[in-house]
């Protein structure tokens, strides 16, 4: 039983030696199926991150000062884009499904922990403020105009069949006419149960239904004749020259 001791602890050491071999062959087999240039991505993620947190690194020995951090922030995010865009590449089933679903969440991630990054090496704080009212509204008046301006070109170039890039030019022109009824002297609105010019009036909460319902009226309209008056002197020449598609998207 005493003799036995020995061989136990022998097997016992041998067991280890062959896990930490398979353990250390399966890293170095691992590290040696990345491609080189991943390798230096990688090698450059690194470097940015330490360099933003303490102001070390590579571009250390080049650069000093506010370069060095600009620099090593732009080297953080171009070798994390590019690490997610090889991931993206070869990740293949559901796996790459999974990353591709996740990409925008992973690029939010790596632009907060360089931002991190950088306000600790910097000493720095920094505080976000997240309206959601402000921001829902905002995103409603951007998407109609930008619905509006998508709409005109798909009807510009159903009818047309070209794309009119004075279309937008023409839409300012409209309301431009709106702008100039609010300060012509026609319109009135009650403050205080007196009548004041739109012009003068210190708050710009203010409409009255009159002028807006005439506004709308007249930039259709006048917008309107504007788009017929340029139709008729340049796009209609064109027409009877049998000008491409293009000519006539360049002369708008």
């Amino acid at each position: 039983m005493a003799g036995d001791k020995p061989k136990d602890d022998a097997v016992a050491d041998s067991s280890a030696d062959i896990g930490l071999g398979q353990v250390s062959r399966f890293i170095r087999d691992g590290w040696d199926s990345i491609p080189a240039h991943l390798k230096f991505a990688f090698l450059a993620l690194f470097d940015a991150s330490l360099g933003l947190r303490y102001e070390s690194g590579i571009l250390s020995l080049l650069v000093y000062g506010d370069p060095l951090w600009i620099l090593q922030f732009f080297e953080f995010v171009l070798s994390s884009m590019y690490i997610l865009y090889w991931l993206l590449n070869n990740l293949q089933g559901r796996i790459g499904t999974f990353a591709v679903i996740s990409a925008p969440i992973a690029i939010l991630l790596s632009f907060a922990f360089c931002l991190e990054q950088l306000f600790v090496g910097q000493e720095g704080t920094a505080t976000t403020t997240f309206n959601l009212t402000s921001t829902f509204f905002s995103g409603l008046y951007w998407a109609s105009a930008y619905l509006a301006i998508a709409v005109g070109l798909t009807l510009t170039y159903k009818v047309q069949r070209f794309g009119n890039f004075a279309q937008a030019e023409m839409m300012l022109f409209g309301a431009y006419v709106g702008f100039t009824m609010m300060w012509s002297p026609f319109f009135y609105t009650l403050v205080d149960g007196k009548k004041v010019l739109n012009i003068d009036v210190q708050s710009d909460d203010l409409l009255t239904w009159d002028l807006l319902f005439w506004a709308c009226v007249t930039g259709f309209v006048l917008t309107g004749l504007l788009g017929v008056l340029i139709d008729r002197l340049v796009y209609s020449r064109f027409r009877m020259r049998n000008a491409i598609p293009q000519t006539m998207m360049i002369a708008s």
